[in-house]
């Protein structure tokens, strides 16, 4: 079981990039991917606690719609912003069933995708395409209740 405080991580992450070498960043071109994890199926495992049957080692293509933007980092050289991901399904005509995720959206090539100051934003509501790797499972803001954590290699807006 992985277990990371989305938070936590968070700091650990730009604290260790800012200090250590230049790390080579995942990329597009060398990903091999799972086309059968969805945000349901991170979002399961993350709630269960047993997240052995998401591959960390092969990329993840997570359709989800935007739920919250926090910018972590903004700099001439460094961009971090955390995304809540959201994602959802019916069971019946009355039960709507809520599925969560965190991604790390850790490079300035996203800087447009998300900054404030860009006219191409993307807003809460918005709905992503993301190629991104499984971190593990964190723990939300209310310190209790776990998340699965994401990294981003790549976005496409799907609105």
């Amino acid at each position: 079981m992985k277990r990371i405080s989305t938070v936590l991580f968070t700091l650990i992450v730009v604290s260790v990039a800012s200090a250590a070498p230049a790390v080579s960043e995942p990329s597009i071109e060398d990903a091999q991917i799972a086309f059968n994890i969805s945000i349901k199926d991170v979002h399961l495992a993350a709630q269960s606690g047993d997240d052995r049957t998401i591959p960390s080692d092969l990329a993840l293509v997570v359709d989800a719609e935007i739920g919250s933007i926090t910018i972590r980092t903004d700099t001439d050289d460094r961009f971090v912003a955390e995304v809540e991901l959201l994602g959802g399904s019916w069971s019946g005509e009355e039960e709507i069933f809520l599925y969560r995720a965190y991604a790390l959206f850790d490079n300035t090539d996203f800087r447009d995708s998300f900054s404030r100051r860009s006219a191409t934003r993307l807003l809460p509501g918005d709905k992503i395409l993301i190629l991104c790797r499984y971190l593990g499972i964190g723990v939300d803001y209310d310190e209790t209740s776990p998340i699965a954590v994401l990294e981003a290699i790549g976005l496409r807006r799907l609105n």
